[in-house]
């Protein structure tokens, strides 16, 4: 999948929605080249695809997702794993 709006581009690949885990473990999300682990980004996926997978499900994904740097907040303690604003 590639996706570009002005200066946000989306990257990266997303199984049918017949591929899916118990956990969120199998989604790996990238922002800017730097591994996060946003609530945000997680429950955009989820609802991407809650029309056509199990509930209690969630997709195989892989996002790359590139933006602004001034529009990251850069200051988040490394124990929240990354979030974005």
């Amino acid at each position: 999948m590639n996706g570009e709006r002005g200066a946000y581009r989306l990257t990266g690949f997303a199984c049918a929605a017949t591929v899916t885990r118990a956990t969120a473990a199998a989604q790996a999300l990238v922002v800017n080249g730097r591994p996060v682990a946003d609530p945000v980004l997680r429950t955009a996926v989820r609802v991407g695809y809650r029309d056509v997978i199990a509930f209690g499900r969630h997709p195989v994904v892989a996002l790359y997702l590139e933006l602004p740097p001034e529009e990251l907040d850069v200051n988040v303690h490394p124990a929240r794993r990354g979030a974005l604003p």
